[in-house]
């Protein structure tokens, strides 16, 4: 498949209205079939989980509940099989719970909905992974990768420089990009769009540069044209 473009609107719980003004305009540009809308764990919260993803699933393109789940198996599997039966497209979990995920993994397994594994967060940098880890920020990444494959995840987010030491997976990629035009000093590691598919992202994940821009849907059709540039 075209790899996807996921929006991260993560203005959701304090800005719903204009949010939610700027998806409308950028799928008037952008093909709904190659988008991913995100929406986090305060926006579910405030809004009530069900009521939040059926409101986004108002839209046409796919929906990503990010709730990073990391909590006991019997809370993952009753969370989970409430996001199946709302038929979200996915919904992450993490994979320093080990085990306990397992049960939310299994409970997508016979539904349309994907499980993504969450490796390691932005704030995770070599100094951290050293310190809590005591191994390189790439072995626990493929540590974690090589764990959810074995539970049974459908791909896994792990950061864009990170990506080649699992080069040889089946599951899919998902990671966070900054194009060139956009700057901020939030992200430690930033890739472009299209270093991104090259080196083999399938989800690719951006906000700012997107909803904070004068015309979102102009924003979202140039990060799509950079990441057709690579060609498939």
């Amino acid at each position: 498949m075209k790899p996807l473009l996921c929006i991260a609107l993560d203005d959701l719980w304090e800005e719903e209205h204009s949010t939610l003004t700027k998806v409308e305009a950028i799928l008037q540009k952008v093909p709904p079939d190659r988008l991913v809308l995100k929406a986090n764990l305060d926006f579910a919260l405030k809004r009530g989980l069900k009521d939040a993803v059926q409101l986004l699933q108002s839209f046409s393109a796919q929906l990503f509940v990010d709730l990073k789940m990391f909590n006991g198996s019997r809370t993952m599997e009753r969370i989970a099989q409430s996001l199946v039966d709302l038929d979200v497209d996915y919904f992450n979990v993490h994979l320093l719970a080990d085990k306990e995920s397992r049960t939310a993994i299994k409970a997508a397994k016979t539904s349309k909905t994907r499980v993504l594994g969450v490796t390691v967060l932005s704030h995770m940098d070599e100094g951290y992974c050293q310190q809590i880890f005591k191994l390189p920020r790439k072995s626990v990444v493929r540590n974690l990768a090589q764990l959810g494959n074995r539970l049974g995840c459908d791909g896994i987010i792990l950061p864009a420089d990170t990506i080649p030491v699992i080069q040889h997976s089946s599951l899919l990629c998902a990671t966070g990009i900054r194009p060139t035009w956009y700057k901020d000093t939030r992200h430690a590691v930033e890739t472009t769009p299209t270093k991104a598919v090259e080196i083999g992202a399938d989800i690719l994940v951006c906000g700012g540069p997107i909803m904070n821009s004068e015309d979102p849907g102009a924003a979202a059709t140039r990060i799509l044209d950079e990441m057709d540039s690579v060609g498939f």
